[in-house]
């Protein structure tokens, strides 16, 4: 194939939980224009995720079934139209059965005609347990001698809800590892550093039992970290004690309660640790009570309270950082404004200076699977947008990239 054709990717998908990941992974492919992808799917993969779904996906038919009339030469034919062939995700139940040379699907006997010149990866993905069993271990070592490369699950919480090694690669580090096998592409890279990202709200203490605090779970910070893991990020966390945690292991999870507990952990992180990026959005109390009650106060009669307002952490951030010019991405969240308006208050908030993106939303749009958001750069240009949680990582991540990529200008991600 010569270097300006479309490389044949072979996506062999078994039948894990993660399956969905592969999805993801073919929409990726596609969406580069430099790919073309066929899917074969195991019996159990269909348990997880509809043909369909991959051939909507890859635009072409799926392949299942070894005996299907007109197909029976399909597993020799298939591995000669790839380029290469993918696992993904690779069950325990598929491992341990290549490594025993069985042929008893269609994707076994893709594996044992599969050219021996051409790449073939595996990424597992199962329970810690099966991953440690010496029969898989003995399995993997076994294919790798054989020239099979493995693209090595992390560790995090599984689908079971146990914490360990087993945790499929994420698509788009997948997507890298293949534009590093085919060069010639010269596609996308990925970003790389170490991020803090700080999330959850802080709670103002009236007394020593009551406070004052916002409605903020921390649920889209718990997904921020999950799809920075996945492309390779080291990520550190700075969350609110009550806030939703993240569900992957990371590489230290720091946790505050109150205003002042938050400043002193921020500064103390920022000037210990080289932090590449600082994604802040936490909702930060804007006042604190003047002369809390130190005990408690009473029930009876009212109460009257008053506010001062408090220091904007998010302008101290590249002071208190220990790398010179750290990117820093602010969120502003907004209630039923107007574009305009919403505008307005990003503008107010870059204006105070040590802010390169503003994340921007709104509370009257967002739902449980719903999360509109525009990203706006210091100069008020909307750099991306899109509707979900997934989509508003992966614009952040563009945007740290290009970043890196010193020279290029920012242009705007659509999703």
């Amino acid at each position: 194939i010569m270097s300006n054709s479309k490389r044949n990717i072979l996506l062999v998908v078994s039948g894990s939980v993660a399956a969905y990941k592969a999805a993801a992974l073919v929409s990726r492919l596609r969406q580069s224009e430099h790919y073309d992808v066929r899917v074969v799917m195991t019996k159990a993969a269909e348990k997880f995720v509809g043909a369909s779904t991959f051939e909507a996906l890859s635009q072409t038919k799926v392949y299942k079934d070894l005996w299907a009339e007109g197909e029976t030469m399909e597993h020799i034919d298939l591995g000669n139209w790839a380029d290469l062939m993918l696992v993904y995700p690779a069950t325990a139940n598929l491992i341990n059965s290549w490594a025993n040379g069985l042929a008893t699907d269609l994707a076994g006997s893709l594996h044992l005609a599969f050219p021996a010149n051409k790449p073939l990866l595996l990424a597992p993905a199962m329970n810690t347990k099966m991953l440690n069993h010496p029969a898989t271990r003995e399995s993997l070592q076994l294919l790798k001698a054989r020239g099979v490369k493995l693209l090595e699950p992390s560790a995090g919480q599984l689908a079971c809800g146990e914490v360990g090694d087993g945790r499929l690669m994420g698509p788009d580090l997948v997507f890298q590892t293949l534009e590093q096998l085919f060069p010639e592409r010269g596609l996308e890279a990925l970003p790389v550093g170490r991020v803090l990202l700080v999330y959850g709200g802080t709670k103002v203490p009236i007394d020593r039992v009551r406070s004052i605090t916002n409605t903020s779970t921390g649920s889209t910070g718990a997904c921020l970290v999950s799809d920075f893991l996945d492309v390779g990020l080291s990520v550190d966390v700075l969350r609110a004690k009550d806030s939703v945690p993240p569900i992957n292991l990371i590489n230290s999870d720091h946790q505050f309660v109150t205003y002042d507990d938050l400043k002193s952990q921020l500064k103390r992180l920022l000037s210990q640790n080289p932090y590449d990026y600082v994604v802040q959005l936490a909702a930060v109390s804007d006042y604190s009570v003047v002369n809390a009650d130190q005990g408690k106060v009473g029930s009876e009669g009212s109460v009257q309270i008053t506010l001062k307002p408090t220091e904007k952490l998010i302008n101290q951030i590249k002071r208190w950082s220990k790398v010179s010019h750290p990117i820093v991405v602010a969120f502003k969240l907004t209630v039923e404004a107007s574009a305009e308006e919403a505008k307005s208050k990003v503008a107010t908030l870059v204006t105070r200076g040590g802010v390169d993106f503003v994340v921007q939303n709104d509370l009257a749009s967002m739902s449980q699977n719903s999360h509109p958001f525009r990203v706006f750069d210091n100069d008020l240009k909307v750099l991306g947008s899109g509707g979900t949680r997934a989509e508003m990582a992966q614009v952040l991540l563009r945007l740290f990239l290009k970043n890196q990529l010193k020279g290029d200008s920012f242009k705007e991600v659509s999703l």
